[in-house]
């Protein structure tokens, strides 16, 4: 439960999302289940905060369009491990080409974008399906950026 504190009031902060309850698990919900969906969503928010990064640094070009998007991740990935983030990866293969690299991340985007989406059901606290919920709305909002930048 301890993993879950600050859930809800930090969730306020993210695009799309009002949890107005106090943080935690519901009454009578599996703790545990909820711990393990927000730590894999906050390892998810980590890898595409590090995948956008090392794009913009391979990419300077898109650094305007890509550095919003890689804010909302951290701020994700701070409102879901409020007590620090999961180790970021390292030595992040980026395409050399523009279009590749864009298309890169839109793949890795959808990815994270379904597996919250799933998380959002299994979730057993209301105020982590709000949070989650919040970061599916933020990652539909990233893939039209991305989509638009593809055609």
């Amino acid at each position: 439960m301890l993993a879950l504190a600050g859930v809800a009031a930090a969730a306020a902060g993210l695009p799309g999302c009002a949890a107005s309850s106090r943080p935690g698990a519901a009454a009578g919900s599996d703790d545990t289940d909820d711990t393990l969906l927000a730590r894999a969503a906050a390892q998810s928010a980590g890898e595409l905060l590090a995948v956008y990064r090392a794009t913009a640094r391979r990419h300077p070009d898109l650094r305007p369009l890509l550095r919003p998007l890689a804010e909302h991740h951290a701020e994700h990935l701070a409102v879901l491990a409020p007590d620090g983030p999961p180790p970021l990866p390292r030595g992040t293969r980026v395409p050399r080409g523009r279009t590749s690299a864009l298309a890169a991340l839109r793949r890795r985007e959808r990815a994270a974008a379904r597996s919250r989406q799933a998380a959002v059901v299994d979730a057993s606290s209301g105020d982590l399906a709000r949070v989650l919920a919040a970061v599916v709305a933020c990652q539909a909002q990233h893939l039209v950026l991305l989509d638009g930048q593809l055609r």
